[in-house]
């Protein structure tokens, strides 16, 4: 009995990065995108001596405890001479594992300030320091109770749906990111990332000298003396068989028969006997 799986279609991965840059130039600035958020969780840890919630807490630890993977995800995307698709597998299940978790804060975080938050303008201090600086700030204003919670709720209609549509752009261009990562790993297992439109060749050693140090390279020309670069083209002009078949000339055995016969001035007498394959010595023509 033979079992057969079915295909399951795949979507396409990403060519480009938003159809005008290189995939690993957009792969670079999703992780520099993901670094910043953990960078910031640095200057959140500010909270504990504020008087925040474990919540905020855990999510500014959880912040730094992923700043080193990110860091190493982006050196190893940007490594040039190792292109590993391994490794990119490796960054976009961290990057997508990530963007899972702290959506997870982001639900906690969004139930609490549109639901349980009541935006009515009154000042809710988390410790004894916090209090202090909210009745120093309301020291020198006169306003009922009605006036303010009628002000910051004219106030909140207004940021609320705002806040909400920046809120869902940035979990979408999160899992753009993600798609991002995934596509480049699968062009680089595939091996077709270098033939995208807008992907660069990868340069050899060769191609990666300059003209002018090609030149000093392969161009060495002097008084009486001249040094053929290319080998096809040299063995095409001298790759001559002599006439009585007697044995093939090597290539400095050629050469220096052809230096000779061009000064005009000596000649070779192929009737000499020749000693283990060398040319015998020339003569002088009286």
């Amino acid at each position: 009995m033979r079992i057969m799986l079915r295909q399951t279609w795949r979507p396409p991965p990403f060519t480009s990065f938003m159809g005008v840059m290189d995939l690993k130039t957009g792969v670079g600035l999703a992780l520099l995108f993901a670094l910043f958020n953990k960078v910031a969780g640095v200057y959140g840890l500010i909270a504990v001596f504020t008087g925040g919630t474990i919540a905020q807490v855990s999510l500014y630890i959880y912040s730094i405890a992923t700043l080193a993977l990110f860091l190493w995800g982006l050196k190893a995307v940007n490594e040039v001479s190792i292109e590993d698709a391994r490794n990119v597998f490796y960054i976009a299940h961290l990057f997508i594992c990530d963007h899972l978790f702290s959506t997870l804060w982001l639900g906690y975080f969004s139930v609490l300030w549109w639901v349980y938050t009541a935006h009515d303008g009154r000042p809710t201090p988390h410790s004894a320091a916090q209090l202090e600086l909210i009745k120093g700030a309301d020291g020198g204003r006169n306003i009922t109770e009605a006036e303010r919670t009628e002000m910051a709720m004219a106030l909140w209609n207004r940021e609320k749906h705002f806040a909400a549509f920046l809120l869902a752009a940035g979990w979408l261009i999160k899992i753009y990111f993600a798609a991002l990562l995934y596509s480049y790993a699968v062009h680089l297992r595939r091996g077709t990332y270098r033939t995208l439109p807008l992907s660069k060749p990868l340069l050899n050693a060769y191609d990666r000298l300059t003209p002018s140090a090609t030149r000093n390279t392969f161009d060495f020309q002097g008084e009486g003396d001249e040094f053929e670069a290319d080998d096809a083209v040299f063995e095409a002009r001298h790759n001559r068989v002599p006439s009585n078949g007697a044995y093939s000339k090597s290539r400095s055995q050629r050469r220096r028969e052809d230096l000779i016969e061009s000064s005009g001035e000596v000649i070779f007498d192929d009737s000499e006997t020749l000693v283990n394959g060398d040319i015998p010595a020339p003569r002088r023509v009286s």
